[in-house]
């Protein structure tokens, strides 16, 4: 009868102070010491809170490619605001491989520079893979 009570006093405190964890509740002086068998009670709030939702089926990404560089993914991002110091960059270009969703950024200066910086992009990663890029896909 007795470890009940302590169990239920704990878990009133816990509630009380805002589902504060279990470990600070039993170093506050208010708090019944509990037996060594004690273990710490399930509070529903703090579970439910811990648990997350799964993504709707529109959300969840499929990889239909079948190696690097089959697909890669361009955008172009700005510009942006505050510019990076001494107003040299205004955007981004963002290219993104379909298959191992590897990311290379390179800022640029003017939204003009995007289709060169893209080819240069391009060429590094088919040097650097002794694969072609087979789809460019942007916006």
């Amino acid at each position: 009868m007795g470890k009940i009570s302590v169990d239920l006093q704990i878990k009133e405190l816990h509630e009380r102070y805002g589902h504060i964890s279990f470990n600070t509740i039993l170093s506050l002086p208010e708090c019944p010491k509990p037996p060594l068998d004690w273990r710490k009670p399930c509070c529903e709030a703090c579970e439910r809170g811990k648990t997350t939702k799964l993504p709707s089926p529109k959300q969840t990404q499929t990889i239909c490619t079948k190696k690097p560089l089959e697909r890669i993914h361009a955008d172009l991002i700005g510009p942006i605001k505050p510019v990076t110091p001494g107003n040299q960059y205004q955007y981004l270009l963002v290219v993104v491989d379909d298959f191992s969703r590897y990311v290379l950024v390179k800022p640029l200066k003017k939204k003009s520079e995007a289709g060169d910086a893209l080819i240069e992009i391009i060429n590094l990663l088919e040097n650097h893979t002794n694969l072609r890029t087979n789809q460019v896909q942007a916006d």
